[in-house]
């Protein structure tokens, strides 16, 4: 796996690669420090701004107080919408990024969110394929 590819894993351990954002370009991954970008949004993003600007580091597990109040907001908000499933997931993710490293859990990761009919990628704020337009159930 090339260092290339290390802006699709956000500091809070979200796969960048399966959101819209990123599929339609507007976004070039939260890792990425290219200011060239429509999708803005990350700039202003707590986690984000904790670890790379306050803390220095990567990702959340990397800290000593981890996981904080501000993974377990994220990792706890929109309890009952699946729609969110992927960031109730975070903290299993940064925990299944530590213990497998990037390349293996990027993987994973990517295997997890390419449609098993076409081999498109899947988005999983709605859990469909881009290419094909299945829906996919992950079951969670």
């Amino acid at each position: 796996m090339s260092q290339a590819c290390y802006h699709l894993i956000g500091s809070c351990g979200i796969f960048c690669s399966a959101c819209y954002s990123y599929q339609k370009g507007t976004c070039l991954g939260c890792g990425s420090e290219n200011r060239n970008q429509q999708r803005i949004s990350k700039w202003n993003c707590r986690i984000r701004n904790c670890c790379k600007q306050e803390k220095h580091l990567n990702y959340c597990f990397e800290c000593k107080e981890f996981p904080c109040d501000k993974i377990l907001k994220f990792v706890k908000s929109h309890p009952k919408d699946k729609k969110y499933t992927y960031r109730h997931q975070a903290i299993q993710n940064l925990a299944d990024l530590k213990a497998m490293g990037i390349s293996q859990w990027l993987l994973e990761q990517q295997q997890k969110y390419t449609c098993g009919d076409c081999g498109g990628q899947v988005i999983f704020y709605d859990d469909f394929c881009v290419d094909c337009k299945k829906k996919i159930d992950f079951g969670e």
